[in-house]
């Protein structure tokens, strides 16, 4: 029988916003690549803990070297989602009505003189 071996998840959570703008600045540090005008990320369904859960939806070249472009972000993009998470959006957070959820705890009031 195997037994399985679960690893810890080492990655920072970060936000969308933020790891779009550490992508776009890796990227534009490249030699042509200056002109790059921004690089968006959506979130996505891992498949398992490790996998990423977020991926490039779309990427706005500007007059960028498309092909130049597109390797460095293929390089980067790799090596960030070994890196980071990205948190959920708070609509993924809100329940079916909308409304995010917070738990509360309460403590039984003992009975007695209080």
């Amino acid at each position: 029988m195997r037994h399985m071996i679960w690893r810890k998840d080492n990655r920072r959570s970060i936000t969308s916003e933020e790891l779009q703008l550490a992508i776009l600045e890796a990227v534009k540090a490249t030699p042509d690549c200056e002109n790059l005008i921004e690089v968006f990320v959506q979130p996505t369904t891992p498949k398992s803990h490790l996998e990423p859960n977020w991926e490039v939806h779309g990427v706005r070249f500007g007059k960028a070297d498309r092909k130049i472009a597109n390797e460095t972000l293929a390089t980067v993009v790799t090596n960030l989602q070994q890196k980071f998470r990205v948190n959920a959006p708070k609509e993924q957070r809100a329940g079916p009505d909308g409304c995010e959820r917070v738990v509360i705890c309460l403590k039984a009031r003992q009975s007695g003189p209080v």
